[in-house]
């Protein structure tokens, strides 16, 4: 905070949530800040474009600056920062640079070891790894995604909790089986809640086939749009993305999770 009060301009790299939160905090600090993303949308790890649309644009009408498509080369100043440079030759200036860019389990320690890796600690249902008596979880174990249906790291705080006590009860002998992960992600910016679990962009273009994707919108009192995505794999809620109204969050999670075709109850809820 001490370092944050001279600085009038401030430069967040990367549109993930650590990066928007970042430049979430610094706007209502009165900064002066802009994002530049080297993806064509916010968030593009936990909202589809159309949501991702929304959030961008109520951010941009409370001061942010959003440069889309593109990434920083180089970070001016010798003594301090000054500003940064862009790959297409344009700068901006900023006191202070954020980097939030890209994530990854720090498994590289585990080069030669016995111990199986893929994208992360690749464990089974009891969150042992592939040599006895050593178990993994959190950000850092690949489990079993019920949604994707595959293996995967899920970093999210509940899936670390969850994995952490499972892990720790069966290092006794407990015999916990974990039920798999899901992707589940919850923000709130200038008052506009988000919310998005499971899978929010289906395989293939628009969601054909066994796959629908189920759009709504709904009047509000408040100055930006409620939107409701919801997508189906074969009647079978798999995922959604809630914008402006978050109060059946609760519901549709517990649909995903139970993995049943209930497609008039998720329209109804």
């Amino acid at each position: 905070r001490a370092k944050l009060r001279p600085y009038g301009s401030a430069v967040v790299v990367g549109g993930g949530l650590v990066s928007l939160k970042s430049a979430y905090a610094l706007l209502k600090r009165g900064l002066k800040v802009t994002m530049v993303i080297s993806s064509s949308q916010v968030l593009s790890q936990m909202l589809d474009e159309v949501s991702a649309g929304l959030v961008a644009r109520h951010l941009t009408q409370h001061g942010l600056q959003i440069q889309l498509g593109a990434d920083v080369a180089a970070i001016n100043g010798k003594e301090h920062v000054e500003g940064v440079t862009l790959t297409d030759g344009r700068e901006f200036p900023a006191q202070l640079v954020i980097v939030g860019k890209g994530v990854r389990p720090n498994v590289d320690y585990l080069a030669g070891s016995p111990i199986a890796v893929g994208r992360g600690i690749k464990v089974d249902d009891r969150l042992s790894t592939s040599v006895s008596g050593i178990f993994a979880a959190g950000d850092v174990a690949e489990t079993w995604d019920r949604v994707l249906e595959r293996s995967t790291v899920n970093a999210t705080w509940p899936n670390a909790t969850h994995q952490g006590r499972i892990a720790g009860a069966n290092m006794t002998g407990a015999g916990e089986r974990y039920p798999g992960s899901m992707g589940l992600n919850s923000v709130d910016f200038f008052g506009l809640p988000v919310m998005a679990a499971g899978l929010v962009r289906p395989p293939g273009a628009g969601g054909e086939g066994e796959w629908q994707v189920k759009e709504q919108w709904r009047p509000s009192p408040h100055p930006y749009p409620v939107y409701r995505r919801l997508v189906f794999k074969n009647d079978i809620l798999k995922g959604y993305v809630l914008v402006g109204d978050t109060s059946r969050a609760g519901i549709l999670t517990t649909l995903i999770r139970e993995g049943k075709p209930y497609r008039a109850r998720v329209m109804e809820a």
